[in-house]
């Protein structure tokens, strides 16, 4: 009876042994994915109940090998018998109690721990739909840009482009692929015949400037005629921001508008009348070379000035009212005056008219006066 209630009591221990060595390597291994410290609390408890059962089993030992080395048998049975049937079983409810209660503890922050996974990957998942919208959106804008962008690291290779920057230059997707060096687009560029130097000096050069690491700005004219105004930022830490923006119409403007410049002071400055205009604060804004030779004043001295900064109170006072009359009028008015000029009395007829933009407002007067002087003398003469 002692020995089938023995028997019975070791497989009992061992079964306890083997779920509590089970529940700690469970453990163990799955601590960092379930991230619970207080589980530890659990695997400690696992962990005293079996130290009780290994002490037991120590205790088992030395009684039924170890005693019968020293004492008689006799003596060394009875050790053995208050063993088992004295404290083996108060032994294996306490070992019961703490492994039970630790693999409780663990399972339930095991639980617990996949709820708060459950929730963290949710979060996660969340997020990383908000990332790839935000991607969308960020790569939507830089495709939409009316100019050519890219980033590059330190280390010269490609970080990010829009297709602005690749239609520039005629490349494929497959050439400008992130990670891509700096060199390899440059060359790719060249093999598309944007440059009219040659290659290597086209790749050098580019690769000078970059070197500087310093913020640039240039002017690429390339093969079939347009402008390309090259913008480089570096940024910290290494590498740099350059956009590429296709300036061609904007030149093709700018000369226009410096040919038709040109052509409006050439009219202006051969007329044979004085021609002027002020602005509403009435300060000049242009004179032509008639103007300067009738007052003797050169353009540079008098535009920006005001007339009381230039002419005679009497002048001044005369000029002012007549622009006055034309702000009133709204219009064009005609008038015949006398100035004192370098000394001399000159009979002036003189047109001035509201200077408007294209909207109708007026933002200035204009003045075209014509020297008619002698004709007034001739008159003089026939009258008499």
């Amino acid at each position: 009876m002692v020995g089938n209630s023995v028997g019975w009591m070791t497989i009992f221990d061992l079964l306890i042994v083997f779920l509590s060595g089970w529940t700690i390597i469970f453990y163990i291994r799955n601590a960092d994915k379930f991230r619970v410290a207080n589980a530890q609390l659990g695997a400690r408890s696992i962990l005293l109940g079996i130290c009780i059962t290994g002490i037991y089993y120590l205790s088992d030992f030395v009684t039924m090998h170890i005693f019968p080395m020293f004492m008689p048998t006799m003596k060394a049975m009875s050790y053995m018998n208050y063993l088992h049937h004295n404290v083996s079983w108060f032994v294996i409810a306490f070992s019961v109690a703490f492994i039970v209660l630790g693999f409780l503890y663990v399972t339930r922050c095991a639980f617990l721990s996949r709820e708060k996974v459950g929730a963290t990957l949710a979060e996660l998942e969340r997020r990383d739909a908000e990332l790839m919208a935000q991607n969308e959106h960020f790569k939507a804008a830089l495709d939409n840009m009316s100019q050519g962008l890219c980033m590059f690291d330190g280390k010269q290779h490609l970080i990010v482009c829009n297709e602005r920057y690749a239609s520039m230059y005629g490349l494929s997707p497959e050439q400008v692929k992130p990670g891509t060096a700096v060199r390899q687009i440059l060359e790719s560029r060249v093999a598309n015949g944007v440059c009219e130097v040659s290659p290597e000096e086209y790749v050098e050069e580019r690769l000078n400037w970059i070197k500087e690491m310093a913020a640039t700005k240039r002017i690429d004219e390339l093969s079939d005629g347009r402008i390309i105004e090259v913008t480089n930022q570096p940024m910290s830490g290494g590498g740099w921001v350059a956009t590429h923006e296709d300036i061609s119409e904007l030149k093709k403007v700018e000369e226009e508008l410096r040919t038709s410049e040109k052509l409006f002071r050439d009219f202006v400055n051969n007329s044979p009348s004085s021609i002027s205009m002020k602005g509403l604060d009435r300060t000049y804004l242009l004179v032509n070379a008639k103007y300067s030779e009738f007052f003797g004043r050169s353009a540079n001295d008098v535009i920006g000035e005001k007339p009381h900064n230039l002419f005679n109170k009497d002048l001044v006072d005369s000029n002012l009212s007549h622009d006055n009359a034309v702000l009133e009028a709204g219009c064009a008015v005609e008038l015949e005056e006398e100035v004192q000029v370098k000394g001399e009395t000159k009979t002036l007829l003189t047109v001035k008219f509201p200077v408007t933009d294209d909207s109708g407002r007026v933002m200035g007067i204009g003045a075209i006066a014509t020297d008619i002087t002698d004709r007034k003398i001739v008159e003089q003469e026939l009258a008499d």
